[in-house]
């Protein structure tokens, strides 16, 4: 099968640090099928990718795009994919070969010279010529001039199906009647009455001391120029089919994809990778390493696998979420992240749950017994059972990854949910329909708190001790007993508070409409745009556990502060819209974005600091906000992430 060989380079700013990755969500943004032929990336770091039933897709780490026969592609079953060093792609189709250049594509067809349409491998030698092989044997093409090549002397091949070049431009060939090696002059070839335990073989590669592998239905062998030594399932091959074949030459570890999963061999010990175990289905078709050092899978239906480090994920259709237009969103314990949605903002009762595992999407509605789709608060308990609220319904949702369970309360206008260290779950509301802004449930009851109005966030700082921020009355903070108001006067920046974040050593940064707040228990501090703050319409704050604090803005994108500097982010720099619905750090230190309308975007800015809170309790919040303009109604979607 096909193999890639690439440059490994890692971007890095003049100061010696890993630049920044971004990584975009968003509804459609996925590969399209899960019958995949083939990977190969260019220089730009572009995947190039061969599918054997709708063409041909390319990511460049942000965006997905489909080529097929309506661009200019001879055939949407595409075999196989190799890039020369000027660029240009060269797919093998069932109906011929099709070369692109980023602008222009140009076919080749028997009718220009070429052996068979059914072209099954591409390779290009160190002269730059292009090698096709496929039925009946192999053909070769130099820019000008195509040649048919017969393999051997009387000897029929039906298929040629793997093909590499080694260091002195020795052309050799996988085929259904052994092993060819080409000098350009002298075919040599190599059978069973060599060594090789099956004349039909698919796959081959050549590995940093010269050895030759191939890949047949009885096993994995290896040439050593003298010799040849097949190693099977009982040496520790998952299976004796192998497909396809990378020879690591920074490692020295051999990957056979095999159609019960992939096997790594570093000479003594056998590593074994399938779907029970990894993203990666049974039929690999294609192993190809890219510039960041991670290993791309091409699965016959089961899509793409990578490998990077001990970290797994895939793509696939699945790949991307049903929706664009994000209210809320929080992590798991397990690591999992989940997404209030809807599917048309200007309609209530239409969204749903979305749960993102790493690898695939899933969609909860009513369909999966989902009470109502007005879902715009999620939190977490210390049980990892899932609390979902409602703006408009006034109803507790509990999801337990299974079963569903219902609570209904007479609360307010819904506008923060918050589960304290003691699993009590508070709901914040404005608007009041019943006069209580605030109430309590401790898993049997609600209990009321009357006399806060317009309650815009919650956050505990210990068990016994929470903090409630207003739209308009400022701040209050809680111990069980008693209460403590804070405004203007003691040193808030504003009475109109969007959100409030407790760090890692009890501070609080309470985002007003008049800039952002800290306030350490004795001092208070105001940042604003003057000192970098990219805007006051603050709808979020994060904070991991080296202390920086990141703000999520509804128009100006996230800025970022480390205690000393203020650094903005926007469109310019990766984020899908500079206008946040807002943000949570995971485990491994990646800054999630969500939008009210544009999906999500996912920053890896290398400082692998996990989010303060990481794994224990969160929640989120969302209201809608009306403004009057000119007469007119105009609604505003504000979300909280709570940390």
């Amino acid at each position: 099968m096909k193999k890639c060989m690439l440059l490994l380079l890692v971007a890095f700013t003049l100061d010696g640090k890993a630049t920044d990755k971004w990584t975009n969500y968003f509804v459609g943004n996925a590969v399209g099928t899960t019958q995949i032929a083939a990977v190969a990336e260019d220089t730009s770091g572009v995947k190039w990718i061969a599918s054997f039933d709708k063409g041909v897709y390319t990511y460049d780490g942000k965006l997905w795009k489909n080529y097929t026969s309506s661009d200019g592609l001879l055939s949407n079953a595409v075999n196989t994919v190799a890039i020369d060093p000027s660029g240009v792609k060269w797919f093998g189709t069932n109906g011929g070969v099709s070369a692109f250049d980023g602008t222009i594509w140009k076919n080749y067809t028997k009718t220009d010279g070429l052996l068979s349409n059914t072209v099954m491998v591409v390779a290009i030698d160190k002269n730059g010529v292009k090698w096709f092989g496929g039925r009946g044997g192999m053909s070769s093409f130099d820019g000008t001039t195509w040649t048919t090549h017969p393999i051997g002397t009387g000897v029929s091949v039906s298929f040629v199906e793997g093909m590499t070049v080694d260091k002195h431009n020795n052309k050799w060939f996988a085929s259904n009647r052994g092993i060819y090696k080409f000098d350009n002059t002298n075919w040599v070839k190599y059978s069973m009455a060599d060594g090789l335990p099956d004349s039909t073989c698919y796959a081959i590669a050549i590995d940093k001391q010269d050895n030759v592998w191939v890949g047949s239905d009885r096993g994995l062998s290896v040439y050593n120029g003298t010799s040849w030594h097949t190693y099977t399932h009982s040496d520790g091959l998952v299976c004796d089919t192998v497909y396809s074949i990378y020879a690591d030459t920074v490692s020295n570890k051999i990957y056979a994809g095999t159609t019960q999963g992939l096997s790594v061999f570093d000479g003594t010990t056998w590593q074994t990778y399938t779907p029970q175990n990894s993203t990666i289905g049974n039929a690999v078709m294609n192993i190809c390493k890219v510039k960041d050092n991670s290993y791309w899978f091409a699965s016959y239906g089961k899509g793409i696998a990578v490998l990077d480090g001990d970290d797994w994920s895939e793509y696939t259709p699945a790949s991307a979420p049903v929706s664009n237009n994000i209210s809320c969103a929080v992590m798991d314990k397990s690591g999992e992240k989940w997404f209030a949605y809807s599917t048309n903002n200007a309609t209530a009762d239409n969204g749903g749950l979305m749960k993102y595992d790493g690898n695939k999407w899933t969609s909860y509605t009513k369909t999966e017994g989902l009470l109502t789709s007005d879902i715009n608060y999620i939190a977490v308990d210390n049980a990892n059972n899932k609390w979902l609220a409602t703006t408009n319904s006034r109803y507790l949702i509990r999801f337990d990854g299974t079963t569903w369970g219902n609570y209904k309360h007479n609360g307010g206008l819904l506008a923060c949910l918050h589960i304290d260290k003691l699993d009590n779950i508070w709901i914040g509301g404005f608007l009041p329909r019943s006069g209580v802004n605030l109430l309590k449930y401790n898993g049997v009851q609600f209990e009321p708190y009357p006399g806060i109005l317009n309650v815009s966030s919650i956050k505990s700082e210990s068990p016994n001790t929470l903090w409630y921020t207003t739209w308009g009355n400022g701040m209050y903070k809680y111990d069980g007993t008693d209460w403590k108001h804070y405004t203007t006067a003691d040193g808030l920046a504003s009475d109109t508070i969007w959100d409030l974040l407790v760090d890692e050593k009890g501070e609080k940064w309470i985002a007003t409409s008049k800039g952002i707040t800290s306030f350490n228990g004795v001092e208070w501090k105001t940042y604003t745009t003057a000192d970098g703050v990219a805007s006051y319409d603050i709808c979020s704050i994060a904070s991991d556990v080296d202390g920086v604090k990141w703000f999520a803005t509804t128009g100006s994108g996230v800025s970022r502060f480390d205690g000393t500097t203020w650094k903005t982010y926007t469109m310019k720099d990766g984020l899908m819209n500079d206008s946040l619905a807002n943000v949570f750090i995971d485990g491994k230190g990646r800054k999630w974005f969500s939008t009210s309308r544009h999906g999500i975007s996912v920053l890896d800015d290398g400082s692998n600091a996990p989010g303060y809170y990481s794994g224990r309790t969160k929640s989120g919040w969302c209201l809608t906000a009306s403004t009057g303009m000119g007469g007119k109604t105009r609604g505003k979607q504000i979300c909280r992430n709570r940390f």
